[in-house]
């Protein structure tokens, strides 16, 4: 059918769609979130497929509402009228619905389904049928393997020359803090090692590598700022969702986030595909496991490990995966800024930097010195050491900030609520998970200067009414009864 058009100053999303009246939906069999193809009838080859919307006001006879961004993959000439028909299901419906039946997929089929992803083919409850049949059954090793390929292949990659070595790192997150990679990176870049790193936004914690150093530079940056950045400059610290790296996999993490799902099977294909993509061929991967971080126990960590390992063999990629303690926080700051703070005080070698992160950072740095051949066994940590002592590694960490594009310290948040103990004693647990919960109440990572400081380690012997943390907040009166309860529950005191 022909069709006029009526351009909508909007942009489409994620997906392709067009606004069709009752009477043109009824003469084509439509219903709404059904696919149609539009299509340039002058030059045939300039087509895309897109859901319906079904208009229930007012459109011009014969004439659909086309969303810019969707208008701007078909127009070429001079168009007046558009050709549109319904299509039928597109394949990759039929292997998603395979995997919610439970059965196994191979490569060429994550392959088509990235493929769709990348292409706007699939809607969101179509993405969320996906994530929950790898959540209710779990991918193999093999499905794995084949969907971080797939993931790879299907967006942008960066490119480097033969043999040059290029490391990443990734932990699989959990503890809340933990922000070891903002001051690794600049560690190794200062030492002329390509590390180019993208990160995601926070999936379920209160902030991640992305927010938080969004705090202090841009993030968002495309494809030919980043192959500028790490030409200049040995590396950055990107968000993976702005330059298209792994592009369907930034879509399968925007429907996990809504969801509230990390299924392992996606977690390792997503972490894999994106060192893949960005040309990595050495990996450090941190693994924090405890009783109330993502990976409970040493046994689950130890079979994570092995997985990472075998996809790695896969893809050619030499990968060292270490096993932390994930019992309590790392460093002082939950939350964007509070984070960024610690972060700038550990690269600028402060004395009241927190110990932990130095000390944790340094150790990930060594380990991949000592991977890459830039260091003698256990000779690493020193050389690491070296540049946070000499500044070198804040400076390029400030080279970073700005080339990427430097942003300005936001302001502590209106509110701050200190929590004081209510006894004597010795901090024998941290719930780390109600730790999170509180600062993301509070409203981190939304509002990024929202979180919580934690004053108290592990182990540490404090007295009644000593202050243990400190609620950063742009909400008043945040502390009602059940935040109380929060809080009295996140640390246990013996």
């Amino acid at each position: 059918m022909l069709v006029n058009k009526y351009i909508l100053p909007i942009n489409s999303g994620s997906y392709d769609y067009l606004v069709i009246g009752k009477n043109i939906a009824k003469e084509l069999g439509l219903k709404a979130q059904d696919r149609v193809m539009l299509q340039n009838p002058k030059y045939p080859e300039k087509q895309t497929l897109c859901f319906a919307e079904i208009n229930e006001g007012k459109l011009k006879k014969n004439s659909i509402g086309i969303p810019l961004r969707t208008y701007e993959k078909v127009k070429k000439g001079l168009n007046l009228k558009f050709k549109i028909q319904k299509e039928g299901n597109i394949k990759s419906i039929d292997f998603i619905k395979e995997k919610l039946d439970g059965k196994k997929l191979k490569e060429p089929q994550f392959q088509a389904i990235c493929k769709d992803i990348v292409d706007g083919n699939l809607n969101d409850a179509e993405l969320a049928f996906f994530v929950a049949g790898c959540y209710t059954n779990k991918l193999s090793f093999k499905e794995a393997a084949g969907l971080t390929k797939a993931i790879a292949d299907n967006g942008f990659k960066l490119k480097f020359r033969e043999n040059q070595i290029v490391a990443d790192k990734h932990c699989i997150g959990g503890v809340p803090g933990n922000r070891t990679t903002m001051i690794v990176i600049p560690i190794i870049a200062s030492l002329g090692i390509k590390i180019p790193k993208t990160s995601s936004r926070s999936i379920s914690s209160p902030s991640g590598t992305a927010d938080t150093m969004e705090v202090l530079a841009e993030v968002d940056l495309k494809q030919e700022k980043l192959e500028n950045l790490v030409k200049e400059y040995n590396g950055f610290i990107a968000w993976g969702g702005g330059c298209n790296l792994a592009a369907s996999d930034d879509e399968l993490i925007r429907i996990r986030r809504k969801l509230g799902l990390d299924p392992q099977g996606l977690v390792l294909a997503s972490v894999m595909a994106k060192k893949y993509a960005a040309g990595a061929t050495h990996v450090l991967i941190d693994i924090p496991y405890g009783k109330f971080a993502k990976v409970q126990s040493l046994h689950k960590a130890e079979e994570l490990k092995e997985k990472f390992e075998k996809i790695a063999k896969e893809l050619n990629v030499k990968i060292k995966v270490i096993i932390t303690k994930g019992n309590q926080t790392i460093g002082r700051g939950i939350g964007p800024r509070l984070e960024a703070i610690d972060v700038l005080k550990v690269l600028n070698n402060e004395k009241d930097a927190p110990k932990d992160l130095l000390e944790k950072s340094l150790k990930l740095a060594g380990d991949i010195l000592e991977m890459i051949g830039k260091a003698k066994l256990n000779e690493g940590y020193s050389i690491a050491k070296k540049q946070i002592e000499n500044k070198k590694a804040y400076m390029k960490f400030q080279e970073l900030i700005q080339a990427q594009g430097e942003k300005k310290l936001l302001q502590k948040a209106k509110h701050q609520y200190e929590i004081k103990a209510w006894k004597d004693g010795k901090i024998k647990e941290f719930n780390i998970k109600l730790i999170s919960k509180i600062a993301k109440i509070a409203g981190s990572p939304k509002s990024a200067n929202s979180g919580i400081e934690v004053l108290v380690s592990l182990k540490e012997k404090i007295k009644k009414n000593q202050t243990i943390y400190i609620i950063h907040s742009n909400q008043p009166n945040l502390l009602n009864q059940k935040i109380k309860q929060y809080i009295k529950d996140s640390i246990l005191i013996s």
